[in-house]
């Protein structure tokens, strides 16, 4: 009959969206190069839940307010599945079932029926800050869009809002193109904490297409997760570390700590709909710079990559000088500190190295490193290194993890940083925690103690005060993510970790440190095992003694070479670098101050 209105349908266009949104699974992964409709079926995944569930929530989160509007933008998406009152345009639809609220307090989409999606921006991810923005938000369904501008340690903070009283399973959906610096290219890859969904070339495998895999993961870290095709084979591969938690919770079973996660690519070359209108897309992508993410569905492509060329012009805090300079042996005037540490970058069941070094003072003469390490054959090796240079367990500093097993086996003090001294716990060593707050006053300038001590360290490296012996500066250092052919050596890869040391300030004013995922990904999936050791050494030094020596040369921050502060006290003038006569007085008037402090480091 003329006129007469017809129902709007609302349906998937293909066949992988229609599987994408029926996916019971706790995460789903949806991906793909640009064109192949991921984000038709992220939008269009939430109505069913919203439909049963008058007056719930579902909340998207996106790292940047603009990621919300504009053309083409997630706004204009959700309103290309649902009719909505949009009340910044003219045109409205017929029977709208909701609206589009640009309120910047209460951004999102709200239907009549009392249910919204919410939309959350995340532009900052200190733990504070994320930790304020979950405990306000509780919901069931969770969409994190362009999921590799997050990390992983905010998507899982959100796992603890999980929950409502509304009909359904709790799920996280996550969306992104295909790219190798992010969580999703190891956790969806076919390597050791991997599904097995992308292969090692970096394309996806058909056959794994929208295959559920079962997983665990260990306090949240990707290096600690653990995949298998049913949840018993899961069990098996980290029974002990389940069975403790099933001791906490025993109406629980095995099954329930584990969780499950689908993965689905999305290919233009299926989305029909789209191609009849953009007949030559595919050929525009082809012809593009991010071709091979957006034509070709590569996971071993990074939009990084075409930045590598500019990587030396890339402000760092280390230069290659700074740390070729560290392996010489100090002059006389420098070795005056005594004290001996050893220091133990802790790795095991992962694909980090565990790194061994044994420091007189600030000078480290004995490194020793391991790949591929049982935790039996971690503490073994510790035992050996302290038996070979004749120390005990109270000179130990470990970084532990959060691992309470080597906390016990050791006897380390369960606190992190020093208090006036090299030794104040006795007979404990230092378990060390860089998640702590920083010490004392330092917490008005630092995000937390691994910030301050990674400051300290990288500084006291810039101004001379790190020495190695240099026969080390040669050695031969392996690892097994390292794509040189054969090995390298313990200065180059030091100069390749100091990349990842970059200092920022938070909103808030304090300076913290390139979170690890993030130097994981500058690192090429490596971390800075060398360095860190570096960092543990000088974090248990109270800070105060740094910025006590700046201070007494006439400074807010440490300006010299420890070598040039030490010359000039003892007279050398044709070795005397500090030319400033202000400085030289501060020096001069100082100078049984600051050979105490020397003494004291």
């Amino acid at each position: 009959m003329k006129g007469k209105k017809e129902d709007i349908i609302i349906k998937p266009r293909t066949e992988n969206q229609y599987n994408a949104i029926r996916s019971s699974a706790d995460f789903v992964v949806l991906t793909g190069n640009t064109g192949g409709g991921k984000s038709i079926a992220l939008y269009y995944a939430p109505i069913d839940y919203l439909v049963k569930n008058p007056g719930a929530k579902i909340v998207c989160f996106m790292r940047n307010v603009s990621d919300f509007w504009g053309a083409g933008k997630v706004a204009d998406t959700i309103k290309q599945i649902y009719p909505l009152v949009d009340r910044a345009v003219k045109r409205q639809p017929r029977d709208p079932i909701g609206e589009i609220i640009r309120n910047q307090v209460d951004m999102g989409v709200k239907f009549y029926n009392g249910s919204e999606i919410k939309f959350q921006q995340l532009d900052n991810e200190s733990r504070s800050v994320i930790d304020k923005i979950a405990k306000a938000l509780q919901s069931k369904r969770f969409i994190f869009d362009e999921a590799n501008k997050f990390l992983w340690e905010t998507i899982t903070t959100f796992q603890t809002r999980l929950r409502a009283d509304s009909i359904g399973n709790a799920q996280i959906y996550l969306a992104q193109n295909p790219e190798r610096n992010c969580p999703l290219r190891t956790l969806c890859g076919n390597g050791e904490h991997g599904g097995g969904w992308i292969a090692e070339d970096g394309t996806p495998i058909k056959d794994m297409d929208g295959k559920v895999m079962y997983f665990f993961m260990h306090n949240g870290k990707v290096e600690e997760t653990y995949f298998g095709r049913t949840k018993e084979e899961v069990y098996l591969k980290c029974k002990n570390i389940i069975d403790k938690l099933l001791e906490k919770d025993n109406d629980m079973t095995y099954e329930d700590f584990i969780l499950s996660m689908a993965f689905f690519t999305f290919d233009a070359r299926d989305n029909k709909v789209m191609l009849a209108k953009n007949k030559r897309y595919r050929g525009l992508t082809a012809n593009s710079a991010t071709a091979k993410s957006s034509y070709e569905n590569n996971w071993n492509y990074s939009i990084d990559d075409e930045d590598e060329e500019e990587e030396e012009s890339t402000p760092t805090e280390l230069r290659p000088e700074h740390i070729e300079n560290m392996f010489r042996m100090p002059a006389q005037e420098e070795y005056i500190r005594k004290t001996e540490k050893i220091t133990v970058d802790m790795a095991f069941m992962g694909t980090d190295n565990m790194v061994l070094m044994h420091w007189i003072g600030f000078h480290c003469d004995d490194i020793d490193f391991m790949e591929k390490n049982t935790f039996e054959q971690a503490v073994n090796r510790i035992i050996f290194f302290m038996s070979k240079h004749n120390c005990n367990k109270s000179q130990l500093i470990i970084d532990v993890q959060g691992d309470a097993a080597i906390t016990d086996v050791f006897d380390l003090y369960k606190k992190a940083g020093g208090v006036g001294n090299d030794n104040p716990y006795g007979q404990y060593g230092f378990a060390f925690s860089g998640a702590v707050s920083a010490t004392g006053k330092s917490k008005m300038n630092f995000e937390r103690f691994k910030d301050e001590a990674a400051y300290l360290g990288i500084n006291m490296i810039k101004c001379g005060l790190i020495t190695f012996d240099p026969s080390l500066k040669n050695k031969r250092y392996t690892h097994q993510k390292l794509k040189r052919e054969g090995a390298t050596t313990i200065c180059k890869q030091m100069i390749f970790e100091s990349k990842a040391f970059i200092f920022e300030k938070t909103p808030t004013g304090r300076i913290h440190c390139l979170p690890k995922e993030k130097q994981h990904y500058s690192l090429k999936g490596l971390s800075p095992d060398l360095i860190d050791n570096i960092i543990m050494r000088c974090g248990v030094a109270y800070s105060v003694c740094y910025e006590a020596l700046a201070k007494l040369t006439g400074h807010s921050k440490m300006k010299f070479d420890a070598n040039d502060i030490l010359n000039y006290i003892n007279m050398k003038p044709e070795q005397n670098m500090i030319k400033d006569a202000q400085t030289q007085n501060k020096i001069t008037l100082n100078s049984e101050n600051i050979l105490n402090i020397f003494s004291n480091l």
